[in-house]
């Protein structure tokens, strides 16, 4: 792992320090890096989280992930609060 690398990581950690992803368990941020992303399956991501094979994973672009749903259902950018 790089000098650049190693930078970026820890400036992702500081700066996700204490923010929760908003959903019923309020789930923390963790930066993390695999060394062989470009060849991610959904079963090495499995592997790597110590979750059953077969266990649903949901691919998504990083613009989806950072949407939220209203209580209504509709999308709305994480810059809008949600009432």
């Amino acid at each position: 792992m790089g000098k650049n690398t190693i930078e970026i990581i820890t400036k992702l950690k500081t700066a996700s320090d204490g923010l929760l992803w908003m959903s019923e368990s309020e789930y923390p941020f963790e930066p993390v890096l695999w060394e062989d992303s470009a060849d991610l399956t959904a079963d090495k991501l499995l592997q790597q989280v110590k979750k059953s094979p077969g266990t649903p994973v949901k691919i998504v672009d990083v613009d989806g992930f950072f949407q939220m749903r209203s209580p209504e259902g509709a999308i709305c950018p994480l810059s809008y609060p949600v009432f």
